[in-house]
């Protein structure tokens, strides 16, 4: 589980923080390191996290249901602060997510493209809102790998290599990219620009089309470039030079090459390579200044972010949002540190067009204790003690933490009760889900201050509520109750999510 943090522009509760405006440092989101994200796409209004179970989060503006809960009905459902589940059918699990200005994508881990939101980007045929997630249909016929989504368009790549588009141009369903010029290419990534995509074949070369007026896809014309006309974006070097990555912004497009350079075209401002304005090549970012090689290149509406293998990012460009940050709202010359962030290790950076998610490593115990006392929604489940007493936890940190503690405590009391047999506690989940008839009330704990305390040595390995701390295994055996009915406990508890006996909340 890492920890998210967000910044940026928050005007419509979209960085997770439970608030309505904007946030110039990288601040914890609680709620979403609690959701052990996978992927978070950050559109223009609203985000889309997928958890790594596939599960589908949304958060932010939900117009014209782009959030996949329905369309709002009042003015109090537009705006959703903090994530909300998207309702998917039993056994649906998702890979990855899209989010657009008011429209959204996702897939599933079988290569199904569901939609919703604003009509015409969602591929169904027609131009009327859908506010809740439905598949596109015109691509049952093929498995999707990947996916991308714009302020009013989409985009899709296949298992077999085909490129889809739909939404510029007035179309309402996915049409297949094909011209001469492709006809040998399989495309194995697709990114979305404000009104323009770039696509990734199999053998490292680029194709673009769309809206080009500042040279964002090529720029060798200023017009708008259909999908039937597809052109390449050969690299400056040639031969021996290839694309591995790439992202674009709203008139703007960054890319990796198998060397380790980045480089930009487009509209672009002052100090981020030699050129300003309308760049119609792709051109080297100067990074001579890098510790480490370039990990992942990243782009805003006109900002630009990098990351590097050692978990260091650099940004620069637009940052009236405090979208680069650096914490003030400054443009940034050239590719920049983010000081703030050094000292952690950085595992991916998801950045939008005004706003961005950072995903740190794990926290530390303080965070766990503090996940359990604070009182907030995404405590998914309750216990109670055998007096009535209650006390929100997570569910996730029951079926971790638990089954590693019993074991330990099990090692400690083999050791010491050298007769008892091994077997006694190696009893299968279906055996303990019938010795124990209700994990919702414990009758092993006699009150709310003795469940604190287990809860407490669950999240931290130390009780907060005795004075000098032993061990957690000591605190087990002298203070709550025997070995033997401590390893049963905690053995139930880690399968108390599985067997349904925890009482939910969420």
């Amino acid at each position: 589980m890492s920890t998210i943090l967000s910044v940026g522009f928050g005007g419509f509760g979209n960085l997770s923080l439970n608030q309505l405006s904007t946030q110039q440092e990288p601040k914890e989101s609680t709620a979403l390191s609690l959701l052990n994200v996978k992927h978070i796409s950050v559109g223009l209004w609203h985000s889309m996290i997928v958890t790594s179970h596939g599960k589908l989060y949304g958060v932010g503006r939900n117009r014209y249901g782009a959030l996949g809960i329905g369309e709002p009905e009042s003015l109090d459902q537009l705006n959703y602060l903090l994530p909300v589940e998207v309702p998917l059918s039993s056994g649906v699990k998702i890979m990855k997510a899209c989010a657009g200005k008011t429209h959204s994508i996702a897939l599933t881990d079988d290569g199904t493209l569901f939609s919703f939101g604003f009509g015409i980007a969602c591929g169904h045929g027609h131009t009327t809102l859908t506010g809740v997630p439905e598949p596109v249909q015109y691509l049952f016929s093929y498995r999707v790998v990947d996916c991308s989504a714009g302020e009013g368009h989409s985009a899709a790549a296949t298992e077999d290599g085909k490129l889809f588009t739909w939404g510029l141009a007035n179309r309402i369903k996915p049409v297949m990219v094909k011209n001469k010029e492709i006809d040998d290419e399989l495309f194995v990534q697709v990114v979305c620009g404000a009104y323009h995509a770039i696509a990734l074949t199999a053998t490292g070369k680029l194709f673009g089309y769309g809206r080009n007026d500042d040279g964002q896809v090529n720029g060798e014309t200023s017009c708008f470039i259909s999908e039937e006309c597809i052109v390449e974006i050969k690299h400056p070097l040639g031969e021996g030079h290839y694309w591995t990555q790439v992202s674009c912004g709203l008139k703007q497009t960054i890319a990796l090459d198998n060397k380790g350079k980045v480089y930009i075209w487009g509209l672009i401002k002052d100090g981020l390579t030699s050129v300003s304005g309308s760049v119609k090549a792709p051109t080297l970012v100067d990074l001579s200044n890098l510790s480490s090689k370039v990990k992942k290149v990243m782009s805003g509406y006109s900002s630009f972010g990098i990351l590097t293998q050692d978990g260091k990012l650099q940004t620069w460009g637009y940052n009236l949002h405090y979208n680069c940050c650096h914490g003030h709202n400054k443009f940034v010359q050239k590719p920049t540190m983010v000081e703030s962030l050094s000292p952690m290790a950085i595992n991916d950076v998801f950045m939008g067009a005004y706003n961005v998610f950072i995903s740190c490593g794990l926290s530390a115990t303080s965070d766990y204790s503090r996940l359990l006392h604070e009182t907030c929604y995404f405590a998914d489940c309750k216990l109670r003690a055998s007096n009535g007493d209650e006390q929100v936890c997570h569910s996730c940190i029951l079926s971790a933490r638990s089954p590693y503690i019993a074991a330990l405590l099990f090692k400690s009391y083999v050791t010491n009760q050298l007769s008892t047999s091994c077997a006694k506690f190696t009893s299968t989940s279906e055996k303990l889900k019938a010795e124990i008839e209700n994990i919702l009330t414990l009758d092993f704990i006699e009150d709310g201050n003795q469940l604190s305390q287990v809860l407490d040595l669950l999240y931290t390995n130390i009780s907060n509520n005795i004075k000098n701390p032993k061990k957690f295994d000591d605190i087990f055996n002298s203070y709550l109750f025997n070995t033997e009915k401590s390893i049963e406990l905690l053995q139930s508890l880690g399968n108390a999510d599985e067997a349904k006996k925890i009482k939910r909340i969420c």
